[in-house]
């Protein structure tokens, strides 16, 4: 069983950069994945090369275990490419997308997205998936349950909206789309996570709530005690906040993590200059002082005074709204990895529309093409 992966290239210094480090990643790949790479030019108006990497199987084993075997190595194959390129990738599937039929014990799993296959080779999530349970121990389901696997999916503290809708866009934008016609349209994969993001965008700018909450706790839990940057969160909103907006109970309490995009005294200093209550931005800047802050990267508002009046402004002038999309987002776009749309970056601050806006705007876009496992011959 043979699967081809190809990568569009400029025939530059970068271009054959990219190669080299595809060459070098694949041979580090477990040795019973058998990787041939090589170059051609083509005839493209955007691209000078095309970088072929051939995958292929073993032949003695069955059809089945071949199956899941191309879309495992086909999945390590886009990550070796996408690492390589050090940014996003475009899956071309025509316009497909790889899904896996396989069984994971003790549940037999018909459909199946997973989320980066090898830990040591990629920079994204792993141990991700997303799946549809239909047989449990033996036992047949009277009616099939989604199966969620992996912290990102099921620890962290989303917003309800934001969690109603990832187990929709799971059950009903693809899975149900899997297994009623094989194939995922472009708006399967993205139409709610585009509109989410806007949603969430448009909630952060007007103060709303739909942040990931997390908990202060009293000193003594932790081990610098009042010192501990979490606690100090706390004296913040007291010394801050509380006389305009009201105070709070001593720790322990829970409170929505508004990231803030104050990496540097300038972002501080500009930050107060634009506070229009300047009894707030006196107390803000006498608590920084104090406190020798001289950078912070999120606030905690605590929920019982967000769920009476929202975000204070003062808050969402400071709150770093790409940051923060990307990570009330995080679900949605762990499964897009797995879906073959790569986006992300170290700092959390790509979203999906910034790459839209790029591949309408920009002519040199970085593409892969990647075989459905079915098609796989």
């Amino acid at each position: 069983m043979l699967t081809r992966f190809t990568l569009k290239l400029i025939n530059n210094e970068a271009g054959l950069a990219i190669v080299n480090k595809v060459n070098k990643l694949v041979v580090e790949c477990p040795k019973e994945h058998l990787y041939r790479t090589s170059l051609q030019k083509v005839d493209d108006p955007f691209h000078d090369l095309e970088l072929i990497v051939d995958v292929q199987y073993h032949k003695r084993d069955s059809e089945e275990v071949n199956l899941v075997y191309t879309s495992n190595v086909g999945a390590i194959t886009v990550n070796i490419l996408t690492q390589a390129l050090g940014e996003p990738i475009y899956l071309q599937v025509s316009p497909k997308t790889v899904f896996t039929r396989h069984s994971v014990s003790p549940s037999f799993i018909p459909e199946v997205v997973r989320t980066g296959e090898i830990a040591s080779l990629v920079q994204i999530e792993v141990k991700h998936y997303f799946a549809e349970k239909a047989i449990e121990e033996g036992r047949v389901l009277p009616e099939p349950e989604l199966e969620k696997k992996g912290v990102g999916y099921i620890s962290a503290r989303h917003d309800a909206k934001i969690e109603r809708n990832v187990e929709e866009y799971f059950v009903d934008d693809i899975i149900a789309k899997v297994k009623e016609k094989i194939y995922l349209s472009v708006d399967d994969v993205l139409g709610r996570p585009l509109r989410l993001e806007k949603e969430t965008r448009d909630t952060i700018r007007s103060g709303g709530l739909i942040y990931q909450t997390d908990n202060i706790k009293e000193p003594k839990s932790y081990k610098q005690g009042e010192g501990n940057a979490t606690y100090k969160q706390f004296l913040l909103w007291q010394e801050i906040f509380a006389p305009t907006y009201g105070t709070v109970d001593e720790p322990p309490y829970s409170a929505y993590k508004v990231p803030v995009a104050l990496s540097k005294k300038r972002d501080i200093q500009d930050w107060f200059d634009r506070i229009e209550d300047r009894a707030i931005a006196a107390r803000a800047k006498k608590f920084f002082e104090e406190q020798n802050i001289t950078q912070m990267s999120g606030i905690l508002v605590p929920t019982q005074i967000a769920e009476l009046i929202g975000i204070p402004k003062e808050i969402v002038l400071a709150a770093d709204e790409k940051r923060a999309t990307s990570q009330i987002m995080g679900p949605f776009y762990l499964a897009l990895g797995g879906l073959g749309f790569f986006h992300g970056n170290n700092n959390n601050t790509k979203l999906i529309t910034d790459h839209l806006f790029r591949a309408k705007s920009q002519d040199q876009l970085s593409t892969v093409s990647c075989p459905n496992p079915i098609e796989s011959v």
